[in-house]
């Protein structure tokens, strides 16, 4: 019980520091037309087993650091939030595991994987530039 109500906390403190990006800075409108506004700040790209349904942009291997995520069983959510003294992120969906994320800025990030039938798992980690950090969960039945 305590896990869920740090990440009710986490996710009601993402959507205010959301809410709060979203009224204070530039969105990037490179889709025009898509009703899909993105903050300034772009969102790090992914690459995952499945590469057909990553965009283009996914696929660039841009500045930043990486997140390599396992878990046993695989077909696990990763969301990826990041945490700063002053809050939190918004939650992002990352795909599936195994999954490595990558352009991820340098800072603390939670990371929490989901899947169906068993408990949920989340480690705090620090991303540094040109680096990977690896994630391997053992996720338990629940």
């Amino acid at each position: 019980m305590q896990g869920v109500n740090r990440l009710l906390k986490l996710i009601l403190a993402s959507l205010a520091a959301t809410l709060l990006v979203s009224c204070n800075s530039p969105v990037n409108n490179s889709s025009k037309g898509s009703g899909n506004a993105v903050p300034a700040a772009a969102t790090p790209a992914i690459s995952n087993a499945n590469k057909a349904k990553a965009s283009p942009a996914a696929t660039a291997s841009p500045a930043g650091g990486s997140i390599d995520v396992t878990s046993t069983p695989p077909g696990a959510a990763v969301i990826l939030v990041r945490v700063d003294e002053g809050g939190s992120g918004s939650p992002e969906r990352k795909g599936s595991t195994p999954v490595t994320i990558s352009g991820v800025a340098p800072g603390k990030y939670s990371v929490t994987l989901e899947k169906s039938g068993f408990k949920f798992f989340q480690k705090e980690i620090v991303v540094k530039e040109n680096k990977t950090s690896k994630i391997a969960a053992n996720l338990k039945r629940g």
